[in-house]
């Protein structure tokens, strides 16, 4: 019959070498642990936030209110309605509008000179 082999305090080697082998593994990993926070915070994360970004039209559907109400209806097999193509323009057009006042505002703030040309 084999005797269990023992360390000097009399701890079973299969248990000691267990508990030497979790502290390495623990030790790993706090050591790789902050590489690899900062791998995700500065690699990972931006990546998902701009994919996130890519997809999120919360912002278009403000914009858009009468195109975003339109277009529920359709179905999203054939080519939509011409009512969402008209309410597409009123929109475009609607929104089209305070840019062109503020780029009008823009250039009226430009010195003019003899030859009647802003600026620039």
């Amino acid at each position: 019959m084999t005797q269990p082999i023992t360390t000097s305090d009399g701890q079973l080697l299969s248990v000691k070498l267990k508990q030497v082998e979790s502290y390495r593994r623990r030790t790993a990993l706090l050591l790789v642990a902050p590489l690899l926070l900062f791998i995700i915070f500065t690699y990972i994360f931006p990546i998902a936030s701009l994919l996130f970004r890519s997809i999120d039209n919360t912002q278009l559907n403000a914009l858009l209110i009468n195109t975003h109400s339109e277009i529920q209806e359709w179905d999203g097999t054939d080519l939509p309605d011409e009512a969402v193509f008209q309410a597409f323009f009123k929109d475009f057009t609607s929104s089209l509008l305070p840019l062109a006042s503020i780029s009008r505002a823009n250039c009226s703030n430009f010195p003019i000179s003899p030859s009647g040309k802003p600026f620039l």
